[in-house]
């Protein structure tokens, strides 16, 4: 995602000063400074008029993930394991969506890092992730990833991950990036950076 911006910001000429913050903070802070771009973000209907859209740049499943000496089986739905514990990031969409179908036990956090180790120290039953941010986060808790097991895919939160300005940002900003992102996928540079990451 952050060659993706670089690639962006190329094209718009403009150097990019970038700031990893936990996500409760990234999100606040893009909703209320204006000319400020959060990535990647999923453009949920709750979002959809907070920002302004830059366009898709990737879809993944979104999987509930547990560890295989609880979970020796997949299971068929999301009504099968509302009261497990589930850590979740503050302020996140998974958490808002979790919290909207009635899982009773959410542990919001505040970094990245802090659900996997919750994890395998036992402390919930559940986090949830992509397939490839889940295996490479667990590989530096504990090489055997076969403790590790998918318990069963979220639908309701497999939606496209983009890009995304403050609402209040400069018109004419806005305008230079969305025609700078149309650059980077009708060249295929786009197309190039995702397959690149793909294979790695």
């Amino acid at each position: 995602m952050t060659e993706v911006v670089h690639a962006l910001f190329r094209l718009t000429g403009d150097v990019p000063q970038i700031t990893v913050m936990p996500w409760a903070r990234a999100y606040q802070t893009a909703k209320t400074e204006k000319n400020v771009l959060i990535y990647t973000i999923s453009p949920t209907k709750e979002r959809s008029r907070q920002f302004h859209w830059l366009g898709t740049i990737t879809t993944n499943e979104v999987f509930m993930w547990g560890l295989k000496a609880q979970f020796p089986r997949p299971v068929d739905s999301l009504e099968q394991i509302k009261n497990h514990r589930v850590a979740v990031l503050r302020d996140s969409n998974i958490a808002t969506y979790l919290s909207s179908q009635q899982f009773s036990k959410l542990y919001p956090l505040t970094f990245e890092d802090q659900p996997l180790k919750m994890l395998f120290k036992n402390r919930v039953d559940l986090i949830v992730g992509i397939e490839k941010t889940i295996l490479k986060q667990a590989k530096v808790f504990d090489p055997d990833l076969s403790k590790l097991t998918r318990v069963t895919v979220i639908k309701g939160l497999n939606t496209d991950l983009s890009l995304a300005f403050n609402i209040h940002s400069n018109p004419e900003l806005i305008k230079r990036y969305r025609l700078a992102f149309q650059q980077l996928e009708t060249s295929g540079e786009l197309t190039r950076i995702k397959q690149k990451w793909a294979q790695d």
